[in-house]
C-alpha cells in the first residue's frame, strides 16, 4: 500500500481528521487535502456558516486537484463534500460521514449523493439507519491513547486552575456550541446540585489545543454529554481512555460504548441524567473506561480504513 495514493475532500481540518491523515501517512498512505472554502469561517457547527459561494468556489478547487494529482482514490470526509466527489468518475470514492451530516439540511445533501461512493463509513448504527444505506461499514473516529490516559486528578487540577476541593464537571465544549445543548447541561447540573453540599462546577472548554485536553478530562469528577444527535462523539472515548465516568444522552453510539463501564450512564431526560450524574459523583470513583476503549485507537482505525481502500480499488 506505499504507492497508494489518495485525495481528500474535507469541510474543516478537525483534529480527529488531522489524525486520521498523519495515522494513513504513518501505514505508507500518500494523502493530499483540498479543504471546502472559509473553514475559518466555522466555530463549532461545521458548515452551517458557510453559503453557497464558498461550495461554488470549491468545484474548481476539486477540478484543479484531481487533474494534478496521479490518484488512486478519492475520499470525501463529510457528507457535503460527497457531490464534488461525485462529479468525477475516473477514481473511486470512498466517503466517511462524521454525525451531523446525516440530520437537517446537510443530511438530505448525502442521502440524495450517498449511492455514489464505492464505500461509505458511518460512526454508528444509527447513522446508517437515518442514511439508509445497508452496506455501510461503522468505523467511528479513532484516539490517541498515549495522548489520552489516567493522570493524578490533583495534578490535573492544579495544571487546569481549577479548584480542589470542589467538583467538577466537564461540557467538552463551548456553550455556544449550539449542537451540544449547553442549556440541557446546565439544568442537570443544577438539580444534582440541589443534593450535593458541596459545590458542582460545570466546566466548559473553548479555544484549547487539544494537547491540553488530557489535563482537563482527568481534572474533572464526570464528563457531561447532552447533544441531541451524535456519531460517534471522540469526546466520549477519550474521557473514557483517561477512566473519567462519562453520564451521556442516548446518541450514536455511546450506550454501546459505555456498556460494562462503571461508573457512567445513559439517560433520554433531564431526570434520567440528573439520577445518573448524582450516582457518578456520589460513588467519586474512576471508571473502566480505557479497557474498553482499545478497539478505537488509531493504529486499529487506520488498517480498518486501508482494507476498506483495497476493496475499492479495480
Amino acid at each position: 500500500m506505499t504507492n497508494l495514493r489518495v485525495l481528500h475532500l474535507v469541510t474543516a481540518e478537525e483534529v480527529f481528521f488531522r489524525q486520521q491523515i498523519s495515522t494513513l501517512e504513518s501505514k505508507g498512505v500518500r494523502c493530499d487535502i483540498c479543504v471546502v472554502p472559509g473553514a475559518d469561517q466555522i466555530d463549532g457547527d461545521m458548515a452551517s456558516q458557510r453559503g453557497i459561494r464558498e461550495y461554488l468556489q470549491y468545484l474548481p478547487k476539486v477540478q484543479k486537484a484531481v487533474r494534478g494529482g496521479d490518484y488512486d482514490i478519492l475520499h470525501a470526509n463529510y457528507g457535503l463534500t460527497i457531490p464534488f466527489a461525485a462529479m468525477q468518475f475516473q477514481h473511486p470514492v470512498v466517503a466517511t460521514l462524521w454525525g451531523s451530516d446525516v440530520i437537517g439540511l446537510d443530511g438530505l445533501v448525502t442521502r440524495l449523493f450517498s449511492r455514489r461512493p464505492d464505500a461509505i463509513t458511518v460512526r454508528s448504527t444509527e447513522m446508517r439507519e437515518l442514511l439508509g444505506r445497508e452496506d455501510a461499514y461503522i468505523i467511528p473516529s479513532g484516539i490517541d491513547m498515549d495522548l489520552f490516559q489516567p493522570l493524578d486528578q490533583t495534578a490535573a487540577r492544579q495544571h487546569v486552575q481549577w479548584d480542589l476541593n470542589d467538583l467538577h464537571v466537564l461540557f467538552p465544549y463551548s456553550p455556544d456550541y449550539k449542537r451540544k445543548n449547553y442549556s440541557l447541561a446546565e439544568k442537570v447540573v443544577e438539580q444534582v446540585q440541589e443534593e450535593f453540599d458541596r459545590t458542582i462546577h460545570l466546566q466548559t472548554i473553548s479555544g484549547v489545543d487539544h494537547s491540553e485536553m488530557p489535563n482537563y478530562m482527568n481534572a474533572s469528577d464526570a464528563l457531561l454529554l447532552t447533544s441531541s444527535h451524535e456519531g460517534s462523539p471522540n469526546t466520549v472515548k477519550e474521557a473514557m481512555a483517561c477512566n473519567v465516568p462519562v453520564v451521556s444522552t442516548d446518541v450514536g453510539d455511546v450506550r454501546s460504548r459505555l456498556e460494562g463501564v462503571t461508573p457512567s450512564g445513559v439517560g433520554s431526560t433531564k431526570t434520567e441524567l440528573a439520577k445518573q450524574l448524582h450516582s457518578v459523583l456520589r460513588s467519586q470513583e474512576r471508571s473502566n473506561g480505557r479497557e474498553k476503549v482499545v478497539e478505537v485507537s488509531w493504529d486499529h482505525i487506520g488498517d480498518q480504513i486501508i482494507d476498506i481502500y483495497r476493496t475499492v480499488l479495480p
